[in-house]
């Protein structure tokens, strides 16, 4: 990837795409000055669980998904019942309200060295808008609404 860019602190706002081995992805960016505006009031049902099932998190993470064993977490059953087993179910791990950065929900499927016992990588960086959405919805309280 090559961006030229002018220098100190810009945003690219650029449609998400997977980068597959062998292939090559093409896209148009927006550069625009100073640092990327957060979202705010992110809606669990609204953004949140949806990219669960977009990022493929919902086919590992069910009854008879591999996520099952690896993690224990459940995200079939609805947004609901979701939101329970990633809030509720284990306080202060998979959803750390005391310190959001360190929630495994964003730490777990993240690029990392050395890598952890998660099995792919979700989210390439933490600019990554499904990553920046999930923080701030920790950051917000993590409510289910």
């Amino acid at each position: 990837m090559f961006f030229e860019v002018p220098t100190g602190v810009v945003t690219l706002d650029m449609a998400s795409a997977p980068v597959l081995p062998g292939s090559v992805t093409l896209t148009a960016a927006t550069v625009t000055d100073g640092a990327p505006v957060l979202p705010t009031s992110v809606s669990y049902a609204a953004s949140i669980y949806p990219l669960f099932a977009a990022r493929g998190c919902v086919a590992c993470h069910t009854g008879g998904g591999a996520g099952k064993d690896l993690g224990g977490v459940f995200l079939d059953g609805g947004a609901h019942l979701a939101d329970r087993g990633l809030v509720e179910e284990r306080p202060g791990t998979r959803v750390n309200l005391g310190s959001p950065e360190a929630s495994f929900v964003l730490t777990l499927p993240s690029r990392e060295d050395p890598p952890d016992r998660h099995p792919n990588i979700t989210f390439a960086s933490p600019s990554d808008p499904d990553d920046v959405k999930l923080l701030v919805w920790i950051r917000e309280g993590a409510l289910d609404h």
